[in-house]
């Protein structure tokens, strides 16, 4: 499934310039940029969880609204960057996720316990990108799973 923005915008001054990029399926999209501007904010309108000031987002075509984001949420997984109580790691998550076979995989900024943790991760993205998942990876500039997947990056260039 293709996600496609449109010269989204969070709010009426971002902290970035409008965004338009295409996630395609079997493929690591990166959004890499710094803490504070936006990223978790920019995942949940992904999911249709968080409004955008301007732009549009679409799924294969389908506009993302209101009415049609419960639909298509059914499709997508989320690994938020701030894990339930109850879950100890981003790793039990991504276990879930590949296990469920999700289309879109929307992942906020994981953080790892250890390199191991690290690399179990790397080998389910993988997987779920070779099953034909469309992965959006949401982190700051030098996150461990920038060095280990290979991935289509788009920078937030923030204002000064």
């Amino acid at each position: 499934m293709t996600i496609e923005l449109k010269d989204v915008c969070l709010n009426a001054e971002p902290a970035w310039n409008p965004l338009s990029l295409c996630a395609e399926e079997g493929k690591v999209t990166s959004i890499v940029a710094p803490a504070g501007t936006g990223k978790t904010r920019l995942a949940l309108a992904i999911l249709g969880l968080a409004p955008i000031a301007s732009g549009c987002i679409s799924y294969d075509g389908a506009l993302l609204t209101p009415k049609s984001a419960p639909f298509l949420r059914q499709y997508t997984a989320y690994v938020p960057q701030q894990l339930p109580p109850d879950i100890d790691s981003a790793t039990t998550i991504l276990r879930d996720v590949a296990s469920r076979q999700k289309q879109v995989v929307i992942v906020d900024a994981p953080s790892f316990h250890s390199p191991e943790e690290t690399t179990e991760a790397v080998k389910l993205l993988r997987q779920m990108e070779s099953d034909g998942a469309t992965i959006v990876l949401f982190c700051q500039p030098n996150h461990p799973l920038l060095q280990q997947l290979p991935s289509v990056s788009h920078s937030i260039t923030t204002r000064k």
